[in-house]
């Protein structure tokens, strides 16, 4: 890669010899031996604009980067993930209901969901599955509940004791299940696909979705 090398003053000293500066940009003299009479405005406009632009793009990376931050932050952290209180409990997902009485990998209960559970010794639910793109391309994973998301992929995990979904950038559930009482139920509702959203609302306030990233 070559560097563009800067122009000399054309300017003669007293002493005979050429000025050793730099010209000025647009110039053929350095700063100190400009014409009187010479017009600054313009190029006092071009170099307060190169400012605000380096600044206004630098500022524009560091909020993205910071964003990439909290969110990469929010999806990896630590975090609750429902828990029933006892066997047996029903679990259901659209008309197929089941009962769970142990701790078991239950799998999908149609092709129509492309996410397995597992439940622990204490009653957790886990999930494990794919998120694919329109080409069929995986773009995130869930392994026992953490979320893997492509580089690009806006794709973000909320949950607590009751609840657990997976929603894309207009905070619409991929996959979401949570808990309900009386009878104690999993109720699970999942996703084809990133493509095909859930016509669903997050179990979650976009207040609660924002104070995650916190």
């Amino acid at each position: 890669m070559t560097t563009r090398k800067k122009r000399q003053c054309s300017r003669v000293t007293k002493t005979g010899q050429r000025c050793t500066r730099s010209a000025a940009p647009g110039s053929d003299f350095c700063w100190w031996h400009y014409p009187r009479g010479y017009n600054w405005t313009p190029t006092v406009v071009s170099l307060l604009l190169g400012f605000l632009l380096g600044f206004a793009t630098n500022e524009f990376y560091f909020r993205r980067s910071k964003t990439l931050a909290l969110k990469l932050t929010n999806i990896q952290r630590s975090r609750e993930i429902p828990r029933l209180s006892k066997f047996p409990f029903r679990v259901s997902e659209g008309s197929i209901q089941s009962k769970i009485d142990r701790p078991v990998l239950f799998p999908r209960f149609s092709n129509a969901n492309p996410f397995s559970f597992r439940v622990t010794e204490e009653r957790t639910i886990l999930v494990n599955g794919e998120i694919r793109n329109e080409i069929g391309a995986v773009v995130a994973e869930a392994k026992d509940s953490q979320l893997f998301v492509l580089l690009g992929a806006d794709y973000d995990v909320n949950s607590d004791s009751s609840a657990y979904e997976i929603v894309d950038e207009q905070l619409r559930p991929v996959l979401q299940f949570y808990r309900r009482d009386n009878p104690e139920t999993l109720q699970i509702n999942g996703l084809l696909t990133a493509f095909e959203k859930m016509d669903i609302p997050s179990v979650y306030e976009e207040s609660r979705l924002r104070a995650a990233c916190l």
